[in-house]
């Protein structure tokens, strides 16, 4: 699952470009479906394992301003700061009412969450959790201990993937999201991913 297309090629000499392709796509399937059939939540506390969540832009059009092209692909992501379990999903709008369900689906209600100071994140503690903010245009971490540098290097590390890949159009994108959940869910805190990938094709 760490090879690109093009590695495995060139290992695998037998198999065509586009039997790789078809494997690929196969394995990012399995990794999609387990996802689906075992839902989880997040849970974060004030002994450390808080929640920190953010969303991210993927494409060339930053988050305060407003840009051009049908390109961009909004995420909506949360991860334990701890056990880095994460949740990432594609969304179209980023106001309230899209992202709050998406939270109480994702995220046990009494857990601490940080965030930037977005809007729609603003009701948070009404909704039964704890809630703090950082104020990213004066600072990187807030007073109270409240920063995201979790989240965003989860984001740096997807995007980072995605370069290597030499890009993926934007109906691709969730296959990536899912495979980085698939690893982050069964890999760094439960053993070993590939283990478990060939018991999910089992």
């Amino acid at each position: 699952m760490d090879l690109q297309i093009y590695e495995c090629e060139k290992l695998i000499h037998s198999l065509s470009h586009t039997t790789v392709i078809e494997w690929f796509s196969i394995l990012k399937g399995i990794c999609s479906k387990v996802l689906i059939d075992m839902p989880w939540k997040l849970r974060g506390d004030i002994s450390g394992n808080v929640i920190e969540i953010d969303e991210s832009l993927f494409g060339k059009k930053r988050k305060y301003q407003r840009g051009s092209g049908n390109q961009n692909v909004w995420v909506f992501g949360a991860t334990e700061r701890s056990t880095r379990n994460a949740f990432m999903q594609i969304v179209d709008k980023r106001d309230r009412a899209t992202l709050l369900p998406i939270i109480k689906s994702h995220i046990e209600t009494g857990s601490t969450i940080f965030s930037d100071q977005w809007g729609a994140y603003f009701t948070l503690n009404e909704e039964g959790y704890t809630h703090d903010t950082v104020n990213h245009s004066k600072e990187f971490k807030s007073r109270t201990g409240c920063c995201t540098n979790t989240i965003e290097g989860l984001w740096g590390n997807v995007k980072l993937k995605i370069k290597k890949m030499k890009g993926v159009l934007p109906s691709h994108i969730s296959e990536i999201l899912d495979d980085y959940m698939y690893r982050y869910r069964f890999g760094k805190s439960n053993g070993n991913v590939y283990e478990r990938l060939v018991t999910d094709i089992v």
